[in-house]
Parts: structure tokens; sequence; C-alpha cells
């Protein structure tokens, strides 16, 4: 993916034979990845911009597309990062990241493939989570010698707020269940 400040000082695209319509909005889209871009840009957060000055859906794709192709920014990259920040702590279920990443605009395809890299399996994100977001919980839970009402309470809550976070009940249950016998 090229640096942004690529953009302005190698400037050298020529609009021959493109539409004005082209022109202006990859102008703005241009403007809006130099000015605008915090983190990653996305495709989605692009063509919410050109839509919002009537650009045709497609001279959006277009533009959309050119860009990505020229390295400008990269949907793939921004799941990547995604993924790297949602760890341990703020772990979350596939479900939970994957809507995640379609809120910040980046394209089906690349949310797919980044999720087949990263992540191993459901029951490694949710020890991450336990281990990491509840472990004074779960240190409690294990010094009970007998469980009583009060385990099974405090046991159902660990198991909901992984829930909250996307992970299935079941793979939650088992998680938790192994990490207490250990």
């Amino acid at each position: 993916m090229k640096d942004i400040s690529d953009i302005l000082t190698n400037y050298n695209w020529s609009p021959t034979e493109d539409s004005e319509e082209y022109v202006e909005a990859r102008e703005r889209a241009i403007i809006y990845l130099v000015k605008y871009r915090r983190g990653n840009g996305t495709s989605g957060r692009i063509a919410r911009h050109l839509k919002k000055y009537q650009f045709t859906n497609s001279t959006i794709e277009q533009v959309v597309t050119d860009l990505a192709d020229e390295g400008y920014y990269s949907d793939l990259a921004c799941a990547r990062a995604v993924l790297r920040e949602r760890r341990k702590g703020k772990a979350e279920g596939r479900l939970a990241l994957q809507n995640r990443m379609l809120r910040l605009g980046i394209n089906k395809e690349a949310i797919k493939i980044a999720l087949n890299e990263e992540i191993e399996s459901e029951e490694c994100l949710v020890k991450e989570f336990f281990s990491f977001k509840k472990k004074r919980e779960i240190a409690a839970l294990r010094s009970q010698t007998i469980p009583d009402q009060a385990y099974y309470a405090q046991r159902n809550k660990l198991i909901l707020s992984a829930q909250r976070r996307g992970f299935n009940v079941e793979t939650a249950i088992v998680v938790l269940d192994h990490l207490l016998t250990e």
C-alpha cells in the first residue's frame, strides 16, 4: 500500500480520456484520503464520501477500484488491523468482528480473507477473552471447592459476557469449563 503522502507528491495522473465527473470524483476521493484518513481508508468510506456529492454509482465504483488498484488504500490491510486491535481483552466472535468491519466499510471479500488468515478457531478467541478480560472472576471460581448457587451465578455471568461479545454460548461453556478444571 502506498504512503498517503505519495498521493500529492507523485500526482501525475492525466484525465485526458475520462469524463469530467470521473475526474472530479477522483479528486474528491484523493482529497478525502489525504485529509480525513486517520488509519486505513476503506472502499465503503470512500464510496460514502463520494455519494454525498451525488456522483453516479458507476463513477464511484470506478474511482474506488482504480484507487485500490493503484495501492492508495487496502481493505485487506484495514481488516487485518481491526483483527489485531480486537485481540486479548477486546476479543470478539467472528460474527461480531465481521459486523464491525462491515460498518467500517470494508468489502466482504477482504473480511473473509482476513478472518480466515488471522483466526485459528472460535475456542482460541474465547480463551483469550476469558484469560485477559475475566482473569479475576475465573480465579475466584477456581478457588471455590464446592460449587454452590453463587458459583453458578458467577459462571453464568461469565458465559453471558462472552455471548455479548459475539461468541457462541456452547463454545463459551466448553472453554470456561476447560479453564476451570485446569
